[in-house]
């Protein structure tokens, strides 16, 4: 066979490169090839130059697997030739001693441990070959395995132990070499074959994910076509499980006080630590990308993924130029932002090129490879163990995350006291984690004591509180007054204060409690209470399990209250402090002081007066104005005052404004007020009947909005039952027509005779004025201050028979019997009068006139904006 034109050159080809646990990196390596033509005689494939019987290698496989647990290859491994065994010359590219990328015959490609033998590290392994892409199944039966054609797995089984291969199988087994043949050609164009070592220690078959790749390739006499690169990878997960530690210290007592010399205490030291925290979940790994072809190929996109979450980033992935025969490795990394779900999952990596750019015509454009992996036991594990010490204790021990939580450790220690004082000791047990390293510590202190009683010594000043009691009213002659054209209002008002008695209160003996503590050893714990002999009941502030420190004393305030007044005006305080004797081993277990008192022996505060002496303040519009002053009597007759006033003030033009008048005690803060009201009508910006049947009332009606040629002023009329008679059809120019001819019709004359017309006119007025108000009926066309339809009406007063000059010609009267309410919106009352119409307005009200013309006064009065608010 003929070699390809422009001859073979050395190309570099990456391993499955691992970072192995035994050994460093080695970095880049190359790929072997060699040719297929030359053949071994089958007799010297079975001739083992150095092999043990198949019964001892059994026994020896069997020992490796109990002895090297590994999980999966470690390191990576290599081919090569062996020049001591079938001479030199057979390897064509590469370092023949360590790795070889190219061969002149497939039977010269031997397994090798690459730079440091066995560098796959220990354990035990099989070999097979592979046609490319037979990596997803390098066991026996898998669709490209190439080696399984002449022999089973187990005669391809080997073990590593300290860099040293042991085999016992048929292959030729030389110098920590292992011949790979027989093994069957690989269908592969470009003469490519994939060498696998699998690891055996999780048992057979073996996962992908357990076994290191080794591409290589066999010189061909012929330029083989273009063919699709090849990519491996590895695919190694990790993650981190971190553990927190606690550690608590217990002692049977903390103190203990007797007339003994010496005191055993028992100490309790706990260590927890929770189940872990479980963090940065990583898939890592090396991808290699090999050109079995010998035109480089440029352009070169590699990427990874993952199917359970992750992100993957290759480094350096993107834009790759791989030499003919040559090999790119690049690493990548793939990151969790939580923990992984499912556990296991699958990594691919894919290399991407452009067929017509990268000289390859006719090849696919891509080539993956996946590997399966999963997280199982945490790859590292952070504060795993702590050891824990004591300052009395000593080494307590050590405990690791696998040992119970709490582990509890215990140890006694004797104290030696002396007599009239007091030894404290401190104890601290403390561990230290075998990582961060990060420490805790707990600490209990324990006092032995002995020896003295307290003393007590007191004050007691009595006090009591005369306080005069007032009363202050407040009237005025009206609260309302309503009227139109504006001008003034005037308001009477009357304000009384007079005395109304006297009360004794707050009896009360006050002073200072002091208990001194002549030991100079120990704080004692007391509780302090103090007692008088004339009714009081007493209190004390802080009196209840107070400290009283060593060589000190500490003073206490306490108050007695009387419920009534003393049943006798002099009395004898005594307080009392207690303690426990045996606790504090004194004598005794409390101690006692006394002092005498008098009500009402002329000291300052007995009695205390209170407001015996006030100022009447009154407070109109934000002017405060004094009243007078009085002076209480102990005695009737009680002081008393009267104060009359006018405040005028002016009327609105429109709508109502309140004053309030406060009358006030300084000195008491009683008070009392009157707010009165004086009320121009509701300024609502309403039109008249006269408006709306002239030119320019005309103009708006005739202005509005049409819906399909239906006036929409028209539509919203026809809500309501008395102008249901306007036809549903009509255009703004008939309801305009409409308007105009039931204002004309108006007429209330008659004596007997119902007064529906002018109702229903002043009714279409006020409706108008709603609808042509509101910007979201009709628009404010009437320029109103605000929709009309929201003003309230107060239906109580109003104002009826309009003069000429604008005042009340017939008074203010009371239509709320109309509308059944005080006060309505204009809406509601528009709708309440229409709930009364039937259509068209023809019966209204049950045709009472008197009601009839209550209405109307109600809509006229808004129409002339002489309606009031209430």
């Amino acid at each position: 066979m003929a070699h390809c034109p422009g001859g073979w050159f050395a190309v570099r080809f990456a391993d499955a490169i691992f970072r192995g646990a035994r050994a460093p990196l080695y970095g880049l390596r190359s790929a072997g090839f060699f040719s297929a033509r030359r053949v071994i005689p089958v007799t010297k494939w079975f001739g083992l130059r150095a092999r043990l019987s198949m019964t001892g290698f059994a026994v020896a496989v069997a020992a490796a697997l109990v002895a090297v647990p590994a999980a999966a290859v470690t390191g990576a491994g290599f081919t090569t030739v062996n020049e001591g065994v079938d001479g030199t010359g057979h390897c064509q590219n590469g370092n023949p001693a360590i790795n070889c990328n190219i061969y002149d015959g497939k039977d010269f490609v031997w397994l090798n441990g690459g730079p440091s033998v066995a560098y796959v590290g220990d354990g035990t392994y099989f070999f097979a070959v592979l046609v490319p892409g037979g990596q997803a199944d390098p066991n026996d039966g898998g669709a490209k395995n190439l080696s399984d054609d002449f022999d089973a797995y187990t005669n391809r089984i080997f073990s590593v132990s300290s860099a040293t291969v042991s085999y016992g199988g048929s292959h030729d087994f030389d110098s920590n070499k292992i011949r790979l043949m027989p093994y069957a050609d690989t269908t592969n164009n470009g003469g490519v074959y994939i060498m696998s070592i699998c690891s055996l220690a999780n048992g057979y078959p073996a996962k992908p994910s357990s076994c290191k790749y080794d591409a290589f390739k066999v010189q061909s006499e012929q330029a083989p076509p273009a063919t699709d690169l090849v990519v491996t990878k590895d695919a190694n997960p990790s993650y981190t499980r971190t553990f927190t530690w606690g550690i608590t210290k217990d002692v049977d007592k903390t103190r203990v006080d007797q007339s003994g010399t010496s005191a055993v205490f028992n100490y309790t030291v706990k260590v927890t630590h929770s189940s872990g925290t479980d963090s940065d979940w990583q898939v890592n790994g090396t991808i290699s990308v090999f050109n079995p072809n010998a035109d480089s190929v440029s352009g070169v996109d590699v990427t990874d993924a993952v199917d359970n979450g992750g992100i993957c980033a290759v480094s350096g992935g993107t834009g790759l130029t791989i030499a003919g025969f040559g090999t790119e490795n690049v690493s990548y990394s793939c990151t969790y932002s939580s923990e992984p779900s499912p556990s296991s999952g699958t990594n691919t990596a894919t290399a991407a090129w452009t067929p017509s750019d990268a000289n390859l015509p006719g090849t696919s454009g891509t080539a993956s490879f996946s590997i399966g992996f999963s997280f199982g036991t945490p790859t590292t594990l952070v504060d795993n163990c702590v050891t824990v010490t004591d300052t009395l204790g000593g080494a307590l021990g050590n405990v690791c995350s696998t040992d119970p939580s709490p582990t509890t450790f215990t140890y006694s220690n004797t104290v030696v006291g002396t007599p009239g004082t007091c030894v404290s000791q401190d104890n601290t047990a403390t561990f230290t984690s075998d990582t961060s390293p990060t420490t805790d510590s707990a600490s209990q202190t324990v006092t032995l004591c002995v020896g003295a009683d307290l003393t007590v010594e007191k004050t007691a000043t009595p006090s009591f509180t005369r306080t005069y009691n007032w009363h202050l009213s407040k009237n005025v002659d009206k609260t309302l007054v309503e009227q139109l054209g504006g001008g003034t209002a005037t308001f009477n008002y009357t304000v009384t204060a007079n005395q109304t008695g006297l009360t004794d209160s707050g009896w009360q003996v006050k002073g200072t409690i002091t208990v001194t503590n002549p030991n100079d050893w120990e704080a004692v714990t007391v509780n302090v209470t103090d007692a008088v002999d004339n009714g009081g009941s007493c209190a004390v502030s802080g009196g209840t399990n107070v400290s009283v420190p060593k060589s000190d004393s500490i003073t206490l305030n306490y108050t007695c209250s009387y419920a009534a007044a003393p049943s006798s005006s002099a009395g004898t305080n005594t307080a009392t402090a207690a303690w426990d004797k045996t606790a504090a081993s004194t004598p005794d277990g409390s101690a006692s002081g006394q002092a005498n008192f008098a009500f009402n022996d002329g000291s300052a505060g007995n009695p205390t007066r209170v407001n015996q002496n006030i100022t009447v303040t009154d407070t109109f519009n934000g002017v405060t104005t004094t009243l007078g002053t009085l002076t209480a009597t102990d005695s009737s007759p009680f002081a008393s005052a009267t104060y009359t006033y006018p405040h005028t003030v002016r009327v609105p033009q429109f709508n109502c404004v309140r004053f309030t008048n406060t009358a006030v005690i300084v000195e008491t803060g009683q008070s009392g007020s009157q707010t009165v009201e004086v009320c121009g009508p509701a300024r609502t910006g309403a039109l008249t009947i006269g408006f709306w049947q002239n030119k320019n009332g005309q103009a708006i009606i005739n202005g509005g909005s049409s819906t399909a040629g239906v006036c929409n002023s028209g539509t919203w009329l026809r809500g309501y039952a008395p102008f249901q008679d306007l036809s549903a059809t009509a255009n703004c120019t008939s309801v305009a027509a409409y308007v105009t001819n039931v204002i004309k019709a108006a007429l209330c004359t008659s004596t007997t005779n119902t007064c529906n017309s002018m109702l229903k006119a002043q009714m279409l007025a006020t409706a108008l004025d709603v609808y042509f108000s509101d910007p979201a009926l009709g628009g404010n066309q009437i320029g109103a201050p605000g929709p009309i339809g929201g003003v309230t009406i107060d239906l109580q007063h109003v104002c009826t028979i309009i003069t000429g000059t604008g005042a009340c010609g017939g008074g203010i009267i009371d239509v709320s019997s109309a509308f059944s309410g005080p006060s309505l919106s204009v809406l509601q009352i528009l709708s309440y009068a229409g709930s009364q119409s039937n259509v068209g307005g023809s019966t209204w009200y049950a045709n009472v006139k008197a009601t009839q013309v209550l209405a109307k006064d109600a809509f006229d009065a808004i129409n002339n904006q002489v309606a009031f608010a209430p």
